[in-house]
């Protein structure tokens, strides 16, 4: 877990890193000033960690320095030495200039960009040069990128499949998760699907199920919560004769009921984890603790077997679950069910339970109006990596930047109903930033949702920007100047 800091400021940042807080000072500068919350306490730290998007990763040194005359983005020419490069961009130092430039391998043309990298690139660096091949047919140029894609299938015949996805313009994914084969990591391990880099299992986003009832949001009697517990009592026992298992009730949790086939001492495990992520939710939200905001309890299936959560879907719901690990169904009477089998990894296991179960909380958490799938689905994905301890800022931020360069821009995220399995990084990413500039405002922003608003009127005038502007000063902490929806 990270140590508590404030969000408003990106800590740790020196020299040219704050070149990016002062640009996007500029694009943020429309914002009303706010009183900052107060900081979580010690013990629950909600979100606080050093923002993702603080800075760039280091890019590959170049020795001796390249020296090359290029232009700039408008169109002057300049002089000097490539010092470093990555897979965006290069770091060019102009001849008499102290400080370096970054500069994007977009101000080539392709042809030359595949000239400069035989300079750059070892005879045997296949995935240096499929990463290359991905970026130049994502520019449309076929040609330097076939050239650049036989280089890398020289050098290793292993990249294949990944090729097949580059000559495609799809997202060619790590190669880490391609190695290992299997889902080890759970925001590296990706399967692909029409997408081209779609997510492991799982992401479907929430169901939505029958007409709004509104008597059922805000504050419950006592009576319509006790009524409401024996209604889940009643379901989970049908569940149980239906399916023939022999599924268990654990009531240990004040906001969940679990029910599993699994063993009493591992499902209350389990359910200590969701006790944990209810607390977190509650500070973030500013809702009192001890607060229950479920409509009775939140009802939590989890099975041992893979089969038996398909059978669940296909013969209590005639629904056809295949592809996916988890589902959250958003209920309109205000009921919440989270279905799920227990994989081997509990790593991954637990990232698919908090995602899901994040979702149930947002169905009903202030009122009934749903979030927009991006913000739903990104505030899912950040919550569970970093509340089962596998937030890694410097990797998710690297591949968030790869994915919208060769996607060209995000793919239409924003307007997506529910987005891509690919998008689902670029909406933790885009979670992340926003909160990392001020976790008050952001709150806002979701409050505002959830109180009626159309999404983009929230975040202009509840979060303070724009989605053009928080487009773009997103896409300059991830060193895309000209991200486009």
């Amino acid at each position: 877990m990270h140590e508590p800091q404030d969000f408003f400021l990106f800590p740790g940042l020196k020299a040219r890193p704050w070149c990016l807080l002062w640009l996007l000072a500029v694009a943020l500068g429309g914002m009303q000033a706010q009183a900052h919350p107060a900081r979580a306490p010690q013990t629950h730290p909600g979100w606080v960690h050093p923002p993702l998007l603080a800075s760039p990763a280091p890019p590959k040194p170049v020795e001796p320095p390249l020296r090359m005359s290029v232009r700039d983005a408008q169109g002057k020419t300049l002089r000097g030495s490539i010092t470093a490069f990555d897979a965006l961009g290069f770091l060019f130092r102009v001849r008499g200039e102290q400080d370096t430039r970054r500069l994007s391998w977009r101000v080539l043309e392709p042809a030359r960009v595949l000239k400069i990298h035989d300079r750059l690139l070892g005879r045997e660096d296949g995935e240096g040069w499929l990463q290359l091949g991905a970026a130049l047919y994502a520019r449309d140029a076929a040609e330097p990128g076939e050239n650049a894609i036989k280089r890398a299938l020289r050098a290793d015949p292993g990249l294949a499949e990944r090729a097949g996805l580059a000559r495609d313009r799809k997202p060619i994914g790590d190669p880490a998760a391609t190695a290992h084969g299997d889902d080890t990591d759970a925001e590296s391990s990706e399967r692909a699907d029409d997408s081209g880099q779609a997510p492991r299992k799982g992401r479907s986003g929430p169901l939505s199920t029958g007409q709004t009832q509104n008597r059922f949001w805000g504050t419950l009697s006592d009576e319509v919560m006790e009524s409401s517990v024996a209604s889940l009592l009643a379901e989970a026992e049908t569940a149980r004769q239906t399916l023939g298992l022999n599924l268990k009730i654990y009531d240990r949790s004040k906001y969940y009921m679990f029910v599993s086939d699994m063993p009493a001492g591992e499902a209350n495990r389990w359910a200590g984890l969701l006790d944990r992520l209810y607390d977190r939710l509650c500070d973030t939200f500013a809702v009192p603790r001890g607060t229950n905001v479920f409509r009775g309890r939140g009802l939590i299936y989890v099975f041992r077997q893979e089969r038996d959560y398909h059978r669940f879907q296909r013969v209590l719901h005639e629904f056809d679950s295949s592809g996916s690990s988890g589902l959250c169904r958003s209920y309109g009477n205000g009921h919440v069910e989270i279905t799920l089998y227990r994989q081997q990894s509990d790593e991954l296991f637990s990232h698919v339970l908090v995602h899901e179960a994040v979702h149930g909380f947002l169905h009903r958490y202030r009122s009934h109006p749903s979030v927009v799938s991006w913000a739903n689905e990104g505030l899912a994905e950040f919550v569970a990596a970093d509340l089962v301890g596998l937030y890694r800022p410097r990797e998710v931020r690297d591949r968030v930047a790869r994915y919208l360069e060769r996607a060209g821009g995000t793919g239409g995220m924003f307007d997506k109903k529910p987005i891509d399995g690919w998008q689902y990084p670029v909406a933790q990413a885009l979670c992340d930033f926003m909160i990392a500039q001020d976790r008050g405002r952001y709150r806002n922003f979701i409050n505002a949702i959830k109180d009626g608003k159309p999404w983009e009127e929230a975040l202009e005038e509840d979060y303070g920007v724009t989605r053009g502007i928080l487009l773009a000063a997103f896409g300059r902490a991830l060193g895309l100047p000209e991200l486009r929806n």
